[in-house]
C-alpha cells in the first residue's frame, strides 16, 4: 500500500482580480485538461478528476490537495463572493467525494481530500 501524499498546491490570493483570473490560475495549479469550461462548475467536474486528467499533479488514490491561499484576507476584502466560492466550491468537492467512497467508489480514482489553509 503506497503511503498518502499531500500535494500542497500554494495560490496568491493577490492575483485573484477577477473571474477569469480565478480560472486561470486555478486551471494551470492543478493542471486541469483543456476542455476546462472556465466556470464553477467546470471547476468541480476538474477537480474531481484530477487524479485522471492532471496535467501537472501526479495523483494516486487517496493522495489529499492541499490548497494554500496566500494574502485570503485581503481576497475577502476585495471579492467575498471569490473566496466562498473556492471554500464552499472545496467543501462540495470533499462532499462529493465522501459520498462516492460511501457508494463503493463509483470512480476509478478518487481524491483523498481537499484541505484548505488561508494566509495573511
Amino acid at each position: 500500500m503506497t503511503a498518502l501524499q499531500i500535494h500542497k498546491v500554494q495560490v496568491d490570493c493577490r492575483v485573484l482580480t477577477d473571474w477569469e483570473a480565478f480560472h486561470s490560475v486555478f486551471a494551470e495549479k492543478l493542471g486541469f485538461p483543456s476542455y476546462y469550461g472556465r466556470n464553477m462548475d467546470a471547476w468541480h467536474d476538474c477537480f474531481l478528476s484530477l487524479p485522471d486528467e492532471s496535467t501537472v499533479l501526479k495523483l494516486v488514490e487517496g493522495d489529499v490537495i492541499s490548497l494554500e491561499l496566500q494574502h485570503y484576507k485581503g481576497l475577502k476584502a476585495r471579492h467575498p463572493e471569490m473566496s466562498e466560492a473556492i471554500l464552499e466550491g472545496s467543501a462540495f468537492v470533499n462532499f462529493n467525494l465522501d459520498g462516492a467512497r460511501r457508494r463503493g467508489g463509483t470512480q476509478p480514482t478518487l481524491l483523498g481530500a481537499v484541505a484548505v489553509s488561508a494566509f495573511e
